[in-house]
């Protein structure tokens, strides 16, 4: 039997948003590989969890098991390498 809630640490790797304030978040972990999670609420400029879930972030996320989704309930970032890629962008142009 699978557990409805999971705690995982991992990089985020990509955010794209879904409707107004949601996002489908692509997650990279050591534990359980590639993961997929909606983060409800996410893109709004008042939302806790938005700095956290944004990419090249390493962040622990508590996660809720729905039927066919997994859905971001908690987030805390654990390191931001959001520098590197203003660094690549410098160096590049």
């Amino acid at each position: 039997m699978h557990d409805r809630f999971r705690t995982v640490s991992g990089f985020i790797v990509k955010n794209m948003q879904v409707g107004e304030y949601d996002a489908s978040i692509t997650i990279l972990t050591t534990e359980y590989g590639k993961m997929r999670a909606i983060g409800r609420g996410a893109q709004s400029l008042k939302s806790r969890r938005r700095t956290a879930l944004q990419p090249l972030t390493k962040s622990t996320l508590l996660l809720e098991r729905h039927p066919e989704q997994w859905y971001v309930r908690e987030a805390q970032i654990e390191k931001n390498l959001t520098m590197i890629e203003e660094r690549q962008k410098q160096i590049v142009f």
